[in-house]
Order: C-alpha cells, then sequence, then structure tokens
C-alpha cells in the first residue's frame, strides 16, 4: 500500500484479515479487543472438524468461505511493494459491520479507523473524532478473500505444518485476478476447523495505472474473540 487507505492493493491476495495463531494485539490509542465467543462458534458455518473435502482447491474456497462467515477475527498483515517500501496493517472485525482498522504506510504515516454499526471515527491526533460510515463488506473484499471468479492453478498439497501449536495444512497456489493481476503463494489452514491462519504470497497487480509486483504476509487469529467498541 503506497499511502493512505490503499485497500485495493490486498484484494484478492488473501489478507485473510481478511491470518497465524499468534495472539495479536489491539491498534494503539484504540479501543480494546477482548476475548468473546469460543473456538466452536467462530465460524458462523464452517464444516466442522474438516474441510468436508480433499480437494486442494476446494478446500481453499471452503476455507475462504469459513473466514468470510466468522462472527469476528483479528488480522495482521505486512505488504512490500516494489520500489515503494513496506506498510503494516491491522484489522479488527466484528460480524456484522464492526471493524476497527490500523495502518501504517511505508513511510510511516499511521491511520486509524473504528465503525461500530452505523457510526465511524478517524483519529487525528491523540483524539478520536466521528467520520463517515465506510463500507465494512467492500474494505474486507478488497483485503482479503478470493471471488468466485479468481481461477486457480498449480494448487497442491504440501503437508502437515503446525501453526503456533495448532494442527495445520498447508498448501501452495496459483491464482488468476482478472483486471488487479496474479498471485502465487502458500497459504495454512486449521485442520480443526477448515479456517485460514497463515498466508504468504507474492503478486503482480496494478496500483494507479502502473505495474508492481507485492509480497504480502498474513496472519488471522482470535477467531470469534474480537470484540469492536466505540472509542472512549
Amino acid at each position: 500500500m503506497a499511502r493512505g487507505w490503499s485497500w485495493r492493493v490486498g484484494a484478492g491476495v488473501l489478507l485473510i484479515g481478511a491470518v497465524a495463531a499468534c495472539g495479536g494485539g489491539t491498534a494503539n490509542g484504540g479501543p480494546s479487543s477482548a476475548p468473546g465467543a469460543t473456538q466452536s462458534t467462530a465460524t458462523g458455518g464452517a464444516l466442522s472438524g474438516a474441510c468436508g473435502t480433499t480437494d486442494p482447491t476446494s478446500i481453499i474456497r471452503t476455507a475462504v468461505k469459513a473466514q468470510s462467515e466468522a462472527t469476528s477475527y483479528e488480522s495482521v498483515s505486512s505488504s512490500e511493494l516494489s520500489g515503494g517500501g513496506t506498510s503494516q496493517m491491522l484489522i479488527d472485525f466484528q460480524s456484522p459491520s464492526s471493524i476497527l482498522m490500523k495502518l501504517t504506510s511505508a513511510s510511516g504515516t499511521t491511520t486509524e479507523r473504528i465503525q461500530v454499526g452505523s457510526k465511524g471515527w478517524m483519529k487525528v491526533g491523540s483524539s478520536w473524532v466521528e467520520a463517515p460510515a465506510i463500507d465494512v463488506s467492500s474494505i474486507l473484499a478488497n483485503a482479503g478473500g478470493f471471488a468466485d471468479s479468481v481461477v486457480f492453478s498449480d494448487v497442491a498439497k504440501v503437508g502437515e505444518d503446525p501453526i503456533e501449536g495448532d494442527a495445520a495444512t498447508r498448501y501452495t497456489f496459483s491464482a488468476d485476478l482478472g483486471e488487479l493481476g496474479t498471485t502465487a503463494g502458500t497459504i495454512w489452514i486449521r485442520d480443526a476447523d477448515c479456517l485460514p491462519v497463515k498466508q504468504d504470497s507474492t503478486s503482480s497487480i496494478t496500483v494507479a495505472g502502473k505495474a508492481q509486483s507485492a509480497h504480502v504476509v498474513v496472519t488471522i487469529s482470535r477467531y470469534g474473540q474480537v470484540t469492536v467498541k466505540a472509542p472512549a
């Protein structure tokens, strides 16, 4: 992300984040995210205990769907653009439309936003001020996940590779993102509930009409355990 809220850089690159069970924290100066629902309710409809298929491509799609139906989660991503430095993004999401976002650009500028339902705030200096509501579903779609139209190739199961003590399976993939470009990388999917917990991918994308390479590492954790609150 070169600057500002350039969320589309992560589109289709699985900022499924919108990924490892690494705990993560809350954005500095924002509201706290506290444990809430138990792990068993985190997926909001995911297949119990497995992805329900042995086909690697179907497993990735099932995991993405399970993440999109989660009641809440925390995503932490690092994005490095060719010639553009590295940006960091934290997303705390609570279904259906509450979100905390903190973006630190390559230049070191930090932007923070909170939305709870239809009410939004932006951090200015050390204070929170009211801001227009944003389309949370669009933010999440542009910050992670593969649309049904994405064409996968070279999808393969690599093998068991635990993440933070949780049994997980690693898969490699390539994907055509249409007008956004192409991506290839590795995704880790937790065995117990078919939820994605990490992704490392490199993409050829177009940003502001310029072709660039983007290396994105995402971890998703705290499924069903995040609460997004209005700033105090």
